[in-house]
């Protein structure tokens, strides 16, 4: 198995659909909290944050842990 600095979950191998639901979920949650640290706005500063994080997500869930199979 290939050293990887993301920790690899099984459950985003086996069901990748349900994982990135969650992850992003999360982003949106964390998204909805940039917001209320900016005064409950979702400046554009907040909405390319969220994209961010939801791309990151999203990639590592579906290229990163998918790649040594």
């Amino acid at each position: 198995m290939a050293e990887h600095a993301h920790d690899e979950h099984t459950a985003h191998k086996q069901s990748p659909v349900a994982a990135s639901i969650v992850g992003l979920l999360i982003a949106l949650f964390f998204g909805w909290a940039f917001a209320l640290l900016n005064g409950g706005s979702w400046t554009s500063g907040v909405i390319v944050a969220a994209i961010i994080l939801a791309a990151h997500t999203l990639w590592m869930i579906w290229v990163t842990d998918n790649r040594d199979q």
